[in-house]
């Protein structure tokens, strides 16, 4: 599932690729209808802000783009566009019982079709974790993407020639210590949405009553295929957790720390941490937006996505304060990034950093002009 602009505001997030060595993984016979998706029937009303909070984490970012023309040995610009799109990440944890905390993640990106010559993008991803002291017990997440194109040729189609009605792929999945499973939707919708809630709301009246395209089940018998049950989102911060701790006892993060298992769409995939190292021309710029505390702290993170071949997925940098929690602390709060950049393809690269407000207020403000 490969789109420019949401499957890469959304690379963190919807990938579908891997395959586990030791687990079984079947493709199941789909269920005659779609009924309640996991996140709703585990956890009602987890992102309705109707449970009592115990922390909570937010952060916006502008997406910028930069098309380039591949060559040899370099690449050269060709357009760049500030604010051709918005993202949004937020994370809370709510009480479960007496040694257990639920911890909700969501991850929320559009394009704006008026800066971005007709491109109507955008994708939606929420998980959520339940933890207690030993660590995940299980994740539940629901993943909505639009339609996706794969050359330079349909990029441009797909700027110049904007139509209401997008093809979306949703996921709906549980990873719990024994097994993992999703279903798989496809739907064309239509519509433009500035907030998570309402595009989930859209989908979700689309989405009971179904007929899904494929379910899948794998087997982790002794966790043998997989260790603790994550998603994108948890498998990525509890590996940027366990580097910050490292950084700041003054120990090599790529010894212990080098991979991340995490499950999506049935399959196992790993983190690969590619590089830990400072960045002082962003530390100063970001220094200047207001958002960094300890500039010093900054460091750029660079990560590839493999499947259990060690081929590349994906890629991706990240600029991360690593101010390190208690060691080993399962509930320690999210490292929120204050930016990142993905390259899905040779001829395009977004950098999202991170703005003030929210990204549905950011986006009325700045959508409009330009």
């Amino acid at each position: 599932m490969r789109a420019p602009l949401s499957r890469v505001l959304l690379t963190l997030a919807l990938i579908a690729l891997g395959a586990s060595a030791w687990g079984v993984v079947r493709t199941q016979r789909p269920p005659a209808t779609l009924e309640v998706p996991w996140i709703e029937s585990l956890k009602p009303d987890a992102f309705d802000d109707v449970h009592p909070v115990l922390d909570r984490w937010a952060a916006a970012y502008r997406i910028d783009a930069t098309v380039l023309l591949p060559l040899v040995f370099t690449s050269v610009p060709l357009v760049a566009r500030d604010a051709v799109g918005v993202g949004s990440f937020t994370a809370w944890d709510t009480p479960e019982d007496e040694i257990t905390r639920v911890r909700a993640y969501e991850f929320f990106a559009v394009s704006f079709p008026e800066r971005a010559r007709g491109l109507n993008r955008l994708g939606l991803v929420r998980e959520i974790i339940w933890l207690t002291s030993a660590g995940a017990n299980q994740t539940a997440y629901f993943g909505v993407i639009s339609s996706d194109w794969e050359t330079h040729k349909g990029a441009g189609q797909a700027l110049d020639h904007y139509e209401d009605l997008q093809r979306y792929s949703i996921i709906d999945g549980l990873t719990s210590a024994s097994r993992a499973s999703n279903t798989m939707l496809h739907l064309n919708v239509a519509g433009r949405w500035t907030r998570a809630t309402a595009l989930y709301d859209e989908v979700r009246q689309r989405w009971e009553g179904q007929k899904p395209d494929f379910a899948r089940e794998l087997s982790n018998p002794d966790r043998r295929t997989y260790g603790e049950p994550l998603g994108f989102l948890g498998g990525l911060q509890k590996n940027l957790q366990a580097v910050a701790a490292d950084v700041a006892a003054g120990e090599d993060p790529y010894e212990h720390h080098r991979y991340q298992s995490y499950v999506h769409n049935g399959r196992v995939l790993r983190f690969e941490l590619r590089g830990v190292d400072r960045d002082t021309n962003r530390a100063e710029r970001y220094r200047q937006t207001g958002w960094l505390s300890n500039p010093a702290a900054l460091r750029r993170l660079e990560y590839r996505i493999l499947d259990n071949r060690g081929d590349e997925l994906d890629h991706f940098k990240l600029w991360v304060e690593l101010d390190a929690g208690p060691v080993g602390d399962p509930f320690a709060g999210p490292l929120v990034p204050i930016a990142f950049e993905l390259q899905p393809r040779a001829y395009l690269v977004l950098e999202a950093v991170r703005v003030g407000g929210n990204a549905a207020s950011w986006r009325q403000q700045h959508a409009g002009s330009g």
